[in-house]
């Protein structure tokens, strides 16, 4: 059964397929590495509650 990668769309065999199980219990489906780590950065970037270490940014 072919699927599409839940990040850019490509084909995919489904049990080839990276999974990943979001915190409410839906499963995506990535075609490669990248798809699955640019999810999780953008998921990242997203999440209101993520903790930043570094520089304060610009408060002009």
């Amino acid at each position: 059964m072919r699927i599409h990668c839940d990040f850019c769309g490509a084909e995919v065999e489904k049990d080839e397929a990276l999974t990943y199980e979001m915190e409410d219990g839906e499963v995506l489906h990535f075609c490669s590495e990248e798809c699955l780590e640019s999810l999780e950065y953008h998921e990242k970037m997203q999440d209101p509650d993520r903790e930043e270490e570094g520089a304060a940014g610009d408060t002009r």
